[in-house]
C-alpha cells in the first residue's frame, strides 16, 4: 500500500508531536507500507527572518518570496526541517532520503498568478517526474520532500506544501493521501471545533470552498485532496496530528478517522 503523507508546520515544528508521528511511520514502514512524505515549516522560516530584522510578508496566505526571503526558505525547509525528519527516521533504521522538487528536476513549477511579480519567487506545480520516486520506493526508501521546486527560468521556486503534496498524490495515485494538521479535520462551522465533517465527496468539498465556509489554510488542503482524487488517488484524509495518539495507524489500519475522509464519489 502506498501512502502520501503531508506534515504541516505545526507537526514538524513540535518535537514531541513529530517524534510520535515518526514512530507511527516507522511502524507502517516495517509492515511494508510504501511512504512518501511532504513537509511544510513556514513558522520556522518567519522566526528565522525576524531574528535578523526582516518582516515576513504574505498575500492571501502565500509568502511573498523575494531573493533574500528565498534564502531563508531554503535554509529552513531544505536544511533544518528536512534534515530533522530524515535524521529521526534514519535513527530508527528506516531507509530515507531527503529531497526537494529541485533534485533531478523531479517537480517543475512556474511562477504563480496573473501578476507573479506580486508574490516574487512563488510557484505552482506544472510537472512531476515520478520515475526517481518509483525507483526509491522500489528500493524501500522513503522520500522526504521539502516544497521547493525547479523552474527553468528561476531555478528555484517556493511552492505551497499542500499543493506539492496534492500534485505528488495526483501523479503517484496512492491508496491514501493524508494531510496532518492541527485542526479536527474540515469543519462545517469554522468557529466550532466540534463541527467536524467526518465524510464528504469531491462535490461537497468544492461546495465548501465556493460558499466560503472553507477559508484560509483549509482551502489549499481541500484543493490538494480534490486534485489528487480526480487523478486517481483512492481516498484522501485531513486529520488532526497534534493531539491524537496512533493517528496514522487508527486511520489507515483501523479505519478510525480522527478528522475528515474525502472520496471521489458519494457513498451509497
Amino acid at each position: 500500500m502506498l501512502l502520501v503523507i503531508k506534515m504541516g508546520g505545526e507537526i514538524v515544528e513540535n518535537d514531541p508531536v513529530l517524534e510520535s508521528i515518526i514512530q507511527e511511520i516507522t511502524e507502517l514502514y516495517m509492515k511494508n507500507y510504501k511512504v512518501v512524505i511532504v513537509h511544510g515549516g513556514g513558522k520556522t522560516t518567519s522566526l528565522l527572518m525576524e531574528r535578523i530584522g526582516l518582516k515576513p510578508r504574505f498575500v492571501k496566505g502565500l509568502r511573498i518570496t523575494d531573493k533574500e526571503t528565498l534564502k531563508f526558505v531554503i535554509m529552513t525547509l531544505r536544511g533544518l526541517i528536512n534534515l530533522k525528519i530524515v535524521s529521526k527516521l534514519v535513527s530508527k533504521k528506516v531507509k530515507t532520503l531527503g529531497l526537494s522538487g529541485v533534485d533531478n528536476a523531479i517537480i517543475t513549477a512556474e511562477r504563480k498568478g496573473e501578476k507573479p511579480q506580486n508574490l516574487g519567487l512563488v510557484g505552482e506545480v506544472k510537472k512531476i517526474d515520478t520515475r526517481p520516486i518509483s525507483l526509491l520506493l522500489g528500493e524501500g526508501i522513503i522520500p522526504v520532500f521539502s516544497p521547493l521546486c525547479y523552474s527553468e527560468k528561476d531555478l528555484i521556486l517556493n511552492v505551497n506544501a499542500d499543493e506539492v503534496a496534492g500534485a505528488l498524490s495526483a501523479a503517484l495515485k496512492p491508496d491514501v493521501f493524508i494531510i496532518l494538521t492541527d485542526t479536527k479535520g474540515v469543519l462545517e462551522n469554522p468557529e466550532d471545533e466540534e463541527s467536524t465533517i467526518e465524510k464528504m465527496d469531491i462535490k461537497a468539498a468544492e461546495n465548501l470552498i465556493s460558499r466560503g465556509i472553507a477559508s484560509k489554510g483549509m482551502i489549499p488542503k481541500l484543493k490538494a485532496c480534490i486534485n489528487a482524487l480526480k487523478e486517481g488517488t483512492k481516498e484522501a484524509m485531513i486529520i488532526q496530528g497534534t493531539k491524537q495518539q496512533n493517528t496514522l495507524k487508527k486511520a489507515i489500519i483501523n479505519k478510525e478517522i480522527q478528522g475528515t475522509k474525502i472520496t471521489k464519489n458519494p457513498k451509497p
